[in-house]
């Protein structure tokens, strides 16, 4: 393979090339220079091919037009660097709308452009970015319009991990130092999400297992799938719009507005996920899990691990992981809430069986001294309505035996109506004084804590002194309002004044009338 020669002209930038460039190669159309006659030769027969005389001067040296040195430098190039692999660092890398790629590779002292076409970039297996060094198969070409030459690229691979890894650690000090790790600012993930979105790729074993895991465990949540790619040098910027998509969601109040989010890829080789640790990808996530909502990422298997993890609200080892972090155990949750409906139900009936004990206990301490009281206030109505009953039944006894035998003076019946009028009066005066006390009393317990119950026995109790007071007072009436009249001529007696020895009367009492003799 030949070498390219050394020069001191360093090319410019690849960003000053790439406007123009897609127009200055068309893409299949640049072939291979097969012949291996020397470009001199070629030239000649070109010349002698047109007739131009005028090519040659006095000293049979060949004169070339621009065109014609342009297209042998062009056939040169693309014959003596048909195939070749340059190393270098890439830097003013540019992806066109068409799909084109434009970059130049670098080193310590020189520049050249690549141009790598829409259809190899597709194939591509790693994002390319400033930054990074790779190794561009392809072969070297011109544009004899403008007499610049690239490197037409036909593949591009890594060209070395312990450049990847140094690349890798730089980028992740400088997010780090500007705050792009910081956890304590990051959204937690939610206990109880309603909304789970997912970004991954809509096919394959990654969003089947996703999908499983989450309806075992938490059947019913809502789940939104951004597709995305995952793969390749366009998978960050699909996986960048996947979380503006969310983002979108997240700022509107919708059934749609997510609890959480998940970026889930599975398991590859470390250049598989090196797109992951795209720099403007985990900037946004970042943003978006500080801002948003709370974001897991999940790329790969075990020990992968990328930049998008540190961006993250929180980490998973694989996607299925991830499932199970974002959505909580069902089972576990309705053991749980049977064992708090347990506990619960257990609680309210001690504390009712304590209730009603201190309920019966209270109401026992506040009946007993009350009962006791009534008992002794019932015992006392008894015991006076039996004296009552008593003396009354004795004096009137004794009054009707009088009566009868007519041996009683005028002075004993007068002091008999006296006394028995004092003894109504003090019996009266007592059924009186007992029954406001006894009345308050119970007015009193009843107030406190028996209520009804001391009131209906109150009421019960005052209709039987109520009825003995009523037959004492007619004992009385009866006895004051006898009428004595003389039996001869009628006359009224009203004063032992108008009695007279052996004199004939007669006594009207309420339920009789009687015939005496004064002696």
């Amino acid at each position: 393979m030949a070498r390219a020669s050394k020069s001191k002209t360093l090319l410019p930038k690849a960003n000053s090339v790439a406007r123009g460039q897609e127009s200055l190669f068309n893409e299949p159309d640049l072939s291979l220079q097969t012949s291996s006659e020397p470009a001199k030769k070629v030239a000649i027969e070109a010349n002698a091919a047109n007739g131009d005389k005028n090519n040659t001067d006095e000293s049979n040296q060949n004169i070339y037009t621009v065109a014609q040195i342009s297209g042998l430098v062009q056939d040169s190039l693309e014959t003596n660097f048909a195939s070749i692999k340059v190393k270098g660092e890439i830097c003013s890398f540019t992806r066109h709308s068409s799909g084109h790629c434009y970059f130049s590779l670098k080193d310590e002292t020189a520049f050249i452009s690549v141009i790598l076409w829409k259809m190899t970039a597709a194939r591509l297996k790693i994002p390319l970015e400033d930054g990074l060094e790779v190794v561009v198969s392809g072969k070297v070409s011109s544009y004899p319009k403008s007499s610049k030459y690239s490197i037409i690229a036909s593949g591009v691979s890594i060209g070395g991990r312990g450049a990847m890894l140094k690349m890798l650690e730089d980028r992740r000090k400088k997010l780090g130092a500007l705050g792009y790790f910081d956890q304590s600012i990051k959204k937690p993930v939610p206990k109880y999400p309603q909304v789970i979105g997912i970004i991954t790729s809509p096919t394959g074993a990654v969003i089947e297992d996703m999908l499983n895991r989450i309806n075992a465990r938490f059947a019913g949540v809502k789940i939104i799938l951004y597709p995305a790619l995952m793969q390749g040098p366009l998978s960050s910027s699909s996986v960048i719009d996947g979380l503006e998509y969310f983002d979108t969601l997240c700022k509107t109040n919708s059934s749609n507005k997510p609890s959480l989010v998940i970026v889930a890829r599975g398991g590859g080789s470390f250049e598989d996920l090196f797109t992951f640790n795209d720099e403007a990808l985990v900037v946004k996530a970042a943003n978006f899990a500080a801002k948003s909502c709370a974001l897991i990422s999940a790329i790969g298997h075990g020990t992968d691990f990328t930049l998008l993890d540190l961006a993250a609200s929180i980490h998973a080892v694989t996607p299925t992981a991830a499932a199970e972090l974002a959505s909580p155990d069902g089972k576990a949750i309705r053991q749980n809430l049977k064992n708090q409906q347990d506990f619960i139900s257990l609680t309210i009936s001690k504390k009712l069986i304590n209730a009603n004990q201190q309920l019966d206990y209270t109401f026992k301490m506040l009946y007993k001294p009350q009962q006791a009281r009534l008992g002794a206030l019932e015992f006392k109505v008894k015991s006076l309505q039996q004296s009552i009953a008593s003396i009354t039944d004795t004096r009137l006894k004794n009054a009707d035996f009088a009566i009868k035998n007519i041996k009683v003076s005028t002075g004993q019946i007068n002091r008999l109506n006296i006394k028995l009028l004092s003894i109504t009066n003090i019996l009266c005066y007592k059924t009186d004084s007992l029954l406001q006390n006894a009345s308050a009393r119970l007015k009193a317990a009843m107030e406190q804590s028996l209520g009804h119950l001391i009131q209906k026995i109150i009421d019960g109790k005052m209709l039987k002194l109520n009825y003995t007071s009523g037959r004492a007072e007619g004992l009385y009436a009866g006895i004051t309002k006898s009428i004595i009249t003389d039996e001869i001529s009628g006359s009224l007696i009203s004063s032992v004044k108008q009695l007279t020895k052996s004199q004939q009367i007669n006594i009207t009492m309420a339920d009789g009338k009687v015939k005496a003799m004064i002696l």
